[in-house]
């Protein structure tokens, strides 16, 4: 506990308020992320897409995500060109794969259905933002 007190008292007033605004805003992304993909879960269409492309984007230092556009027929039978809603560093799409998809109509995105990375990274959001919090407002109580 002392230790801990003590860490805490080492942030400056203006330090831990901006540290706890930023944490407010990661709750806020995180949140509104976990949602979003939720209504995908619950109302969201299912339908079989092809990945048409794939943009990379290089993170430096050999690191890579991509990011695939898929095609697939909708529900009221038009064709459908949408890129997932997040990119994925862990697994590179190749054009021609098939993929299950969800889609909502008038979303600008697609969640992959099997896949859980919107989940984690929404998740990792939300918890980034509540310790954020916790130093934030701790550091301006002690």
């Amino acid at each position: 506990r002392l230790l801990h007190v003590a860490v805490l008292e080492d942030i400056p007033f203006f330090g831990a308020l901006i540290l706890a605004a930023f944490g407010v805003l990661f709750c806020a992304f995180g949140w509104q992320a976990i949602q979003e993909v939720r209504s995908f879960r619950k109302r969201g269409t299912r339908h079989t897409a092809t990945v048409v492309s794939v943009m990379t984007v290089s993170h430096g230092e050999g690191r890579k995500s991509y990011q695939p556009t898929l095609a697939f027929t909708d529900s009221a039978g038009n064709d459908v060109r949408k890129p997932t809603m997040v990119g994925s560093s862990n697994y590179n799409f190749e054009v021609g794969s098939q993929h299950d998809v969800l889609d909502l109509i008038g979303a600008h995105a697609v969640v992959l259905a099997d896949k859980r990375t919107s989940d984690t990274f929404s998740y990792i959001l939300l918890v980034a933002g509540l310790l954020c919090v916790a130093f934030g407002l701790g550091g301006m109580v002690y």
